[in-house]
């Protein structure tokens, strides 16, 4: 019998394989990232976070947020909050566990979904639920007991699930068969868990997402290369009946692992790919609503997206095994507005992979993972950010120009002033400005007192004047204080017999 750590190894190297894997690099760069924060000094802002955190002892790969507020999580875990949860868990909205809920799956929970109804259900590489035999697929009733009525079987892992409007269920994976009937990759249930028997597309290779679209279309996500005989590198769109859409041909040159659809009807992928369409696209990629690629959004990951999601102000979270979004660090999680610029605001910061996001209802954003750390402070595997975290701005960084050497001057006279520049290169205002001389010939030197406060990226000027008390070389330096590090500089004069 295979051990968890091999299944975990196989499991990912089905994932988002690249088009041509690499020899010797298992076929996908995101098993390089899982641990890709290791030794590196981060810049975290711990005051992202809220005070939720139950702790699972390994990965969450799906977070689904109920009605009601309650968190339903699954992934690899085996405990959560100290408890024993297998696979499948559910927490209050505080964060605490739900301790009448306890299903158990044998192994791991890859999806979560929550019907109209309530109920609940799951998708993985399991092969119990509850202590009955339930294959890749199941259904809970919303107390979290089996429904015994519902049971479609798969023969392989069921990795995305999607329930429509009509309530007919949707299901992604590497399974070959479901109900006991042919059906390759991606199938549909009908509410009851029977098959749909008029739904039948047959993709070549793994589909991991799936999304609708107002009009009823289905995407699919993947590693495929044909759906339906037709070719169809790692994207496609279905017609409502399950048949291609032939009109919709976008290509990708490696897998698909996560799909999201705009309030605008675009779409946004994110997988392993570094070509969509024809052209370079690292990891992220938009499409036009007719799968045209949006040539306005390029905002490049360095490795690998797995979860896309939308916030109400149109603002896209990423998560995966990235350190770099936009050409700036972002590890494991990034924010971008809705142009594909990176929000510089947003910086969290994971010490390891993000795998699922979801959006609550009251804005704040629920990560799930392989990290163990989160924004500076220990998460293990699961931790929720405030609705919009922001990076602290830089603090306050004070420069100050050299003066010229002042002309020899008559003893007892006085120089004309020179003018000493002064600029705040900071994110934060400096404040409480103030000047001080020292050194032997500090009072043959005289300053005017700068402005107060300078606001960042502001410049102020101050006056110097030298008035020589005896002949010489005549030195003195001068220190402008603030609330950020002194800086100094050296005034030099000389001072002539009269």
């Amino acid at each position: 019998m295979k051990t968890k750590r091999s299944l975990v190894a196989a499991f990912f190297a089905l994932r988002l394989r690249p088009l041509s894997p690499t020899p010797g690099k298992g076929g996908i760069s995101f098993l390089l990232a899982l641990g890709f924060l290791a030794g590196d000094a981060l810049q975290i802002q711990a005051q992202t976070l809220d005070g939720f955190d139950p702790e699972a002892d390994a990965w969450v790969e799906s977070i689904a947020v109920q009605t009601d507020g309650k968190i339903l999580l699954g992934g690899w875990f085996t405990r959560i909050g100290g408890e024993t949860r297998r696979g499948i868990a559910r927490l209050n909205a505080d964060g605490t566990l739900d301790t009448a809920f306890d299903p158990e799956a044998n192994i791991a929970v890859l999806s979560v979904a929550v019907q109209a109804d309530g109920k609940i259900l799951l998708g993985g590489i399991f092969a119990s639920v509850g202590g009955e035999a339930r294959h890749g697929i199941a259904r809970l009733n919303a107390d979290g007991t089996l429904d015994a009525a519902f049971d479609p079987e798969a023969n392989a892992g069921v990795n995305s699930i999607v329930v429509q409007p009509d309530g007919k269920i949707l299901l992604g994976g590497s399974f070959t068969r479901i109900g006991g009937e042919t059906r390759h990759g991606i199938a549909r249930l009908n509410t009851d868990g029977t098959l749909d028997t008029d739904f039948d597309p047959e993709a070549d290779d793994d589909v991991h997402s799936i999304a609708l679209q107002p009009n009823g279309k289905i995407l699919l996500g993947g590693n495929f290369t044909h759906i339906d005989g037709e070719t169809r590198h790692h994207i496609a769109r279905l017609n409502a009946d399950g048949t291609l859409d032939t009109a919709f041909a976008p290509e990708a040159d490696s897998g698909v692992g996560a799909i999201a659809v705009q309030a605008d009807g675009k779409i946004l992928l994110g997988g392993n790919f570094t070509r969509v369409g024809g052209q370079t696209r690292h990891h992220i990629a938009r499409l036009n609503a007719d799968g045209t690629l949006d040539a306005a959004f390029a905002p490049e990951a360095d490795n690998v997206v797995l979860s896309i999601a939308v916030q109400s102000n149109g603002k896209l979270l990423l998560g995966g095994g990235f350190t770099r979004v936009g050409g700036q660090t972002r590890h494991g999680i990034a924010r971008l507005n809705a142009d594909g610029t990176l929000d510089t605001a947003f910086a969290p910061e994971a010490d390891s992979g993000v795998g699922a996001i979801a959006v609550q209802a009251d804005g704040k954003i629920l990560l799930g993972g392989w990290f163990t750390r989160l924004g500076g402070e220990t998460r293990h595997h699961i931790a929720r950010l405030l609705n919009d975290p922001v990076v602290p701005p830089a603090p306050a960084k004070a420069t100050m120009s050299k003066p010229k050497r002042f002309p020899a001057t008559p003893v007892g006279k006085r120089s004309k002033a020179q003018s000493v520049r002064i600029a705040n290169i900071g994110g934060s205002p400096l404040t409480q400005l103030s000047v001080k001389l020292s050194g032997k010939a500090r009072k043959d030197f005289r300053t005017t007192l700068p402005g107060k406060t300078l606001a960042p990226g502001a410049s102020s000027m101050f006056k110097v004047t030298f008035r020589p008390r005896t002949a010489g070389s005549r030195k003195a330096v001068v220190t402008l204080h603030s609330n950020a590090v002194p800086v100094k500089t050296t005034l030099v004069g000389r001072g002539r017999p009269r």
